[in-house]
């Protein structure tokens, strides 16, 4: 009695899987989000700050809440999406970190 024998298939080759020979594997995707979540939160909190500072929180007073969201948050999604494209061994001003 002969056994079909199944063609060895090939693992899914991800963006994120295997870049390079200093790669990143998917296990440590979920660390690296985590250090990416910190990042962001770190440079929000580092925004404000150094911006109370140099620019004097009568500034921050007089600006609508909505400007107080909107410039710290892209700011700090640039600075994350720089690190992700370093990380990733892109070039550093890509595509992705522009858009």
């Amino acid at each position: 009695m002969e056994r079909s024998v199944k063609p060895a298939t090939k693992p899914k080759r991800d963006y994120y899987t295997i870049t390079s020979l200093y790669s990143v594997y998917r296990m440590q995707s979920r660390f690296l989000r985590i250090a990416y979540t910190v990042q962001f939160l770190f440079t929000l909190v580092a925004t404000f700050d150094v911006w109370a500072q140099v620019g004097g929180q009568g500034h921050l007073d007089l600006m609508p809440w909505y400007w107080k969201l909107i410039l710290p948050s892209a700011l700090s999604l640039a600075t994350v999406r720089a690190t992700a494209a370093a990380v990733h061994r892109d070039r550093l001003g890509n595509r992705r970190t522009s858009v």
